[in-house]
């Protein structure tokens, strides 16, 4: 009877095993369903945007790397993969697809996708931490990394990940200078194009080191000024988006380099939206600050730009 129960032991032991190992890992489409899963397993999201009906790279890249076996049991290790493929083009009539099609093009947009593909490792709080480098090898005739290449670059950019995590953990519990030092060295370990996600900590540096002891506050209220700014301007408020700059450029802690830097990016986002009055004004304040300065050596040039289309008006 003891041998028949371990045989049947066993038997339940092994078609576990084997049911487990012809289990298929796939890249799942559902945002909601892979953020649910990746929090259950405590791991991250690995979030890939492709094309495949209109982009000769997405569709090859995906086939032959992405979707093996090989890379996607490597992803799963730290991650859930989750896949979203954008169409070129869908029927007028075809409702459902257009109504998926404008919800991945806002998850593009939250993710700031610039190009296709685009392959990013995300935290289950929406933070981005890396970009996953698909470039290949100099001596490849490949547009793309092969199977291998990528697996390491899973890696490093889970590494980056950890490093990212120890960050904001020591960020958290410091104040402040130390805290403003770490908030630069947080938004600094992750992507360029992704330090945005980071405007509210970045408001918060000028506070946490009124005197500049840091060297970093300048930077910081030259960014979120800007940004600030854009929002003002793509909401209608050209006026407070030239105050916001106007402020930031005179602020005492503000150098002069940066503080014309503020006054050309204001002259334009102006000019753009025929406010050549402003524009004109923070030309001529952006060269009194430094005459002999390189940029201010064009302001002459485009004062005259702006007194013809004054006159066009």
């Amino acid at each position: 009877m003891k041998v028949a129960r371990s045989l049947i032991f066993a038997l339940l032991l092994s078609s576990l095993v084997f049911a487990g190992c012809n289990s298929k890992i796939e890249w799942k489409e559902d945002f909601d369903e892979a953020l649910t899963e990746a929090q259950k397993e405590d791991k991250d999201l690995l979030i890939l945007f492709t094309g495949n009906d209109w982009d000769g790279i997405s569709t090859d890249f995906f086939s032959n790397v992405l979707a093996t076996e090989k890379f996607l049991k490597a992803a799963s290790v730290h991650y859930v993969p989750v896949h979203f493929d954008i169409p070129f083009d869908i029927p007028e009539n075809d409702g459902e697809s257009h109504l998926k099609e404008r919800k991945l093009t806002e998850l593009a947009i939250q993710f700031n996708v610039q190009y296709f593909p685009t392959l990013i490792a995300v935290t289950t709080a929406g933070q981005v931490y890396a970009i996953v480098d698909y470039m290949p090898d100099d001596d490849s005739e490949l547009m793309y990394a092969e199977t291998d290449r990528m697996v390491l670059n899973l890696d490093s950019a889970y590494i980056a990940g950890r490093e990212v995590l120890a960050l904001s953990e020591q960020m958290e519990k410091a104040e402040g200078v130390e805290k403003a030092v770490l908030i630069d060295r947080l938004i600094r370990a992750v992507p360029v194009s992704y330090g945005f996600q980071f405007l509210d900590l970045m408001k918060t540096i000028p506070d946490l080191d009124p005197e500049n002891l840091s060297g970093i506050v300048p930077e910081y209220i030259a960014t979120v000024a800007y940004s600030t700014a854009i929002l003002s301007l793509s909401s209608g408020d050209t006026a407070q988006m030239a105050a916001t700059i106007e402020e930031a450029a005179t602020h005492p802690l503000m150098p002069a380099d940066l503080s014309q830097q503020l006054f050309y990016l204001g002259a334009g986002m102006c000019y753009n939206v025929a406010d050549f009055a402003t524009a004109r004004d923070f030309l001529l304040k952006l060269y009194e600050i430094d005459p002999t300065s390189d940029i201010a050596a064009e302001v002459p040039a485009l004062i005259a730009t702006l007194s013809m289309d004054f006159d066009e008006e």
